[in-house]
């Protein structure tokens, strides 16, 4: 454009304008042009074009609030509901006067805000304004079993569970993660708000962290009391040899101690082993198996399961114990008893007694003559005096034990 002034028309929006001034050559053909140029202009504005003006965002950019959109410097004379706004967070766009910050549309690099109208002449969209958007801290106390301060008893079976007292914002609820450890060793043990405490925990002490897993979050949750520790209940029935019932030992023989039904399994290395005469003190042995010895002959003895000092931390004794054995006596009395003597009216007829042993079984010994078939008895002593009532029958002999023997004996073979 050649003339001194110049009216920016539609199509030089956005662009600069350089004027450059010069001489004609007539009538002054022998003059140079040192003329120093103007600077070019700034890019040409279209008082229509959007771009030129920007809107406001008000309110407290900050996780859990409601932002809202300013008209800023956009025109009066454009009417409300002719403007959409815009709003940008990580290219994700949402549309509206609002805008809710969530934990699910935070982000560290904020949000931007547009605005477009329908309203002619005015085109285009507005330059974008942008803000940061804040963090929301997270406040509370972590419970475990509704505990804070003081420490939970937990025992294997039993579930623990946690939970977050006076939770601020309480939205924040469902973001919260949970770790159970081994307070100890840092194991992890689970990732639930539940935990099932197992045999395999037994004798820890369990913590607790509850976090925020959420960028839009900062955790300053007040954490629980570690637990103390795990303890379980020692249950099962306690046996002699596996009999349910009383036992008899005899000299030589060995009493093994058994629990059935042990649980937990793991505490088998707890367990101790007393065996006692019963309704005494004395202690014969501590091992898992007891000798029986002819010191403890006529004697019952008892067994009582116990635990270690270990044990006693972790378990609650809950075992039924056995029933004490029946007294000790010697083994099987065993042999052949031989009938010596002519069976003749006026003779004796002996029992023989020297295949029977132990010897010692034989100061115990019975004897019993009855007449085969009537079974009537003859004679009770070692010698049978034969007498002619006796003429004609037949004669039968039964060797068993005395009642002392019988405490003393299993039993006559």
């Amino acid at each position: 454009y050649k003339r001194q002034v110049y009216t920016p028309a539609a199509e030089d929006a956005g662009k600069p304008i350089e004027v450059k001034v010069d001489l004609y050559r007539a009538p002054w053909p022998h003059i140079d042009n040192n003329l120093t140029q103007a600077s070019a202009t700034n890019n040409v504005v279209d008082p229509h074009n959007m771009l030129n003006y920007a809107a406001t965002i008000e309110g407290d950019a900050k996780v859990g609030q409601t932002i809202t959109a300013g008209r800023g410097d956009i025109p009066a004379e454009i009417p409300d509901e002719t403007i959409t706004y815009t709003w940008t967070i990580d290219g994700e766009t949402h549309e509206g006067k609002t805008l809710e910050l969530t934990p699910d549309n935070y982000s560290a690099n904020g949000v931007s805000l547009t605005a477009t109208t329908t309203h002619a002449p005015y085109f285009g969209t507005t330059s974008a304004v942008h803000k940061d958007i804040a963090q929301t801290t997270v406040t509370g106390k972590v419970t475990i079993n509704g505990l804070h301060d003081t420490p939970v008893d937990p025992k294997v079976g039993e579930d623990l569970t946690a939970d977050v007292v006076d939770l601020n914002p309480d939205f924040a609820s469902n973001h919260l993660s949970y770790s159970w450890q081994d307070a100890d060793t840092s194991e992890e043990l689970g990732t639930d708000y539940n935990l099932s405490v197992t045999e395999g925990m037994l004798g820890k002490n369990i913590k607790l962290i509850v976090s925020v897993q959420n960028p839009a979050f900062i955790s300053n949750l007040t954490q629980a009391q570690t637990t103390n520790v795990v303890r379980g209940e020692l249950t099962g029935d306690v046996t002699i040899n596996s009999k349910t019932s009383a036992v008899t030992p005899y000299v030589g023989s060995n009493l093994e101690a058994n629990v059935d039904g042990l649980s937990p399994k793991s505490a088998e290395s707890y367990l101790t082993y007393t065996w006692v005469e019963q309704g005494t003190e004395d202690v014969l042995d501590t091992g898992k198996t007891l000798e029986v010895t002819e010191a403890m002959l006529g004697k019952q003895i008892e067994l009582k399961v116990g635990l270690t000092a270990e044990g006693e931390k972790v378990l609650d004794n809950h075992l039924v114990q056995a029933t004490a054995t029946n007294k000790v006596k010697y083994g099987e009395a065993t042999g052949s008893v031989v009938i010596q003597g002519e069976i003749y009216v006026g003779k004796t007829l002996t029992a023989n007694v020297d295949g029977i042993t132990p010897a010692e079984v034989k100061d115990y010994l019975t004897y019993t003559w009855t007449e085969v078939g009537s079974g009537e008895t003859l004679g009770t002593e070692q010698t049978l005096d034969l007498t002619e009532a006796m003429v004609g029958k037949q004669v039968k002999l039964v060797v068993g034990l005395t009642d002392e023997g019988k405490e003393l004996y299993l039993s006559l073979i």
